[in-house]
């Protein structure tokens, strides 16, 4: 990974858990069998350390998955746009790793991660939900090797 060049910048280790905790949604980028680069928004969910992610069984990301498991992954917490100082006060983490699509158990464990980060209120039908549609659904894992944040706070 490359060096942050306006270190100043950096996000605490923290803060940037923080965001991946609490983030809406990030940017999964995969590359393809020709070389070709796509970014795919996504839920999520940061637990245990990892990111969990779901799909269906197929289409452009799974293809992608299934030629290289090497990923980033990106979260934007709120941004401000700033026309007097021609900037942008924001908050981000970039994460890479590998992705590992899950099965068994850690397929359930995925899903349950992801009722828990978007319906905590609807734990019991959303284990429902979730065991209903183990079959139709790709859970994926990303081992996180490496994290940054970044900020400009003005």
């Amino acid at each position: 990974m490359h060096e942050m060049r306006k270190k100043e910048r950096r996000l605490q280790d923290e803060e940037t858990r923080a965001l991946l905790r609490n983030g809406e949604y990030g940017v999964l980028a995969t590359i393809g069998q020709d070389g070709q680069p796509y970014g795919v928004p996504m839920s999520y969910a940061f637990a245990e350390d990892h990111i969990w992610l779901h799909s269906a069984q197929a289409g452009h990301k799974v293809a992608n998955l299934a030629h290289c498991d090497r990923v980033s992954f990106c979260v934007v917490g709120k941004t401000e746009p700033l026309p007097a100082a021609f900037g942008m006060r924001y908050r981000s983490a970039m994460v890479f790793g590998a992705v590992r699509l899950c099965s068994g158990e850690e397929k359930m464990i995925g899903l349950m991660h992801l009722v828990r980060r978007y319906a905590p209120d609807f734990m019991e039908q959303g284990r429902r939900y979730a065991e209903s549609a183990l079959h139709k659904t790709n859970v994926y894992c990303l081992d996180i090797e490496c994290m940054s944040g970044k900020t400009n706070r003005y």
